[in-house]
């Protein structure tokens, strides 16, 4: 390349950078930037497109079944065309007001729950149900925890003593349950903390082991102690909570007897009566008289010749023995049902509208 060609191109790359820089300085202190809104002055109106209105829904006739009258993925709802937006589903234990219970799941006191067996017929006679709905109602101690209020099992040992201010209520409640059991003590008995212990454990245990089917299938026993009215209020307190805790421990052990793996988890409710609202024959006779079990086999005999005839009270020895044995005693009253149990043949009006009050 000659000398002369290499000036000609340096003064083209000469040229062209200073085009370039002409250029820049142009934009950056000679064209004028935009003009801005001075504070207070409206913004400058940008020009849009007109805005086009949201349909209306188009009106339909809810009587009619042709799907043709509402565009495809809506229904008729209320005379209108809607979106048809699928229900949502509810899991197990969840609440079901507002969804669908999912699978084989169903809508049941505002929850989904699996259908349970049928209730044993105890559960739907008229005398058990009125019982438990005054049970369940008397317990209430939940607000406004609907679950709660339809269930017993709310009730507390300290809820079901209160029952017991009226007697003959409490009588007739509890003889609405059928295989409700009475284990009678001799006086005194057990002494100290031993427990019972020898002969007479054995002949309670192998009485309540007759039972255990009625024990294990309850959905909660109830276990009330009581003591004969004669001696002191105090003394005779203790000894009702012994007799409570004795006829406790021998119905866990039935519990124990034969269950493959973990005995049943039966709710046992328990409390005192003492001396309380004593029982009379003819109040047990009526009552309590269903399956009566004593320290021995001849005492279960004589228990039993007793209660079937009237005492003349001239026959004091008899009339004592009798009155005294009554009372020194443990009700124990298994209940089968716990106020939640439904027909089969209501289960649609549950199922129809669970937010029905």
């Amino acid at each position: 390349m000659t000398g002369e060609q290499t000036a000609k191109i340096l003064l083209g790359l000469t040229a062209l950078m200073g085009l370039v820089v002409a250029l820049v300085a142009y934009v950056a202190f000679i064209k004028p930037a935009p003009e801005l809104p001075s504070a207070g002055e409206p913004a400058p109106r940008i020009e849009r497109g007109p805005i086009r209105a949201a349909a209306p829904p188009r009106p339909c006739d809810s009587s009619s079944f042709a799907a043709e009258q509402c565009p495809v993925g809506q229904v008729c709802i209320g005379g209108l065309c809607e979106q048809d937006v699928p229900p949502r589903t509810c899991g197990e234990g969840e609440a079901c007001d507002a969804c669908e219970c999912e699978g084989e799941l169903v809508c049941y006191l505002h929850r989904c729950r699996r259908e349970p067996p049928p209730p044993s017929e105890v559960c739907l006679q008229p005398t058990v149900h009125e019982a438990m709905t005054y049970l369940a109602r008397e317990c209430n101690r939940a607000g406004d925890d609907r679950e709660a209020i339809l269930s017993t099992l709310s009730c507390s040992a300290d809820d079901w003593k209160k029952l017991a201010i009226d007697p003959e209520r409490l009588d007739a409640i509890l003889a609405a349950f059928p295989d409700r059991v009475s284990v009678h003590f001799a006086p005194g008995a057990p002494r100290g903390l031993g427990g019972i212990t020898g002969a007479p454990r054995e002949h309670y245990v192998a009485a309540l082991r007759a039972q255990r089917d009625a024990l294990a299938g309850a959905k909660q026993v109830l276990i009330i102690g009581r003591s004969s009215p004669d001696g002191d209020p105090e003394a005779n307190y203790e000894l009702a909570l012994r007799r409570i805790d004795a006829v406790t421990g021998m119905i866990r052990e039935v519990l124990r007897e034969g269950a493959e793996g973990t005995a049943p988890e039966v709710p046992l409710r328990a409390w005192s009566l003492a001396s309380e609202n004593p029982l009379t024959p003819s109040r047990y006779r009526n009552f309590y008289a269903r399956a009566s079990i004593t320290s021995s086999a001849s005492d279960d005999a004589r228990l039993t010749a007793l209660l079937g005839r009237e005492l003349d009270p001239r026959h004091l020895e008899d009339w004592r023995w009798l009155y005294g044995t009554i009372n020194r005693v443990v009700l124990v009253i298994p209940i089968p049902c716990d106020g939640t149990e439904w027909d089969p043949a209501e289960l649609a009006s549950f199922q129809g509208d669970p937010r029905d009050d």
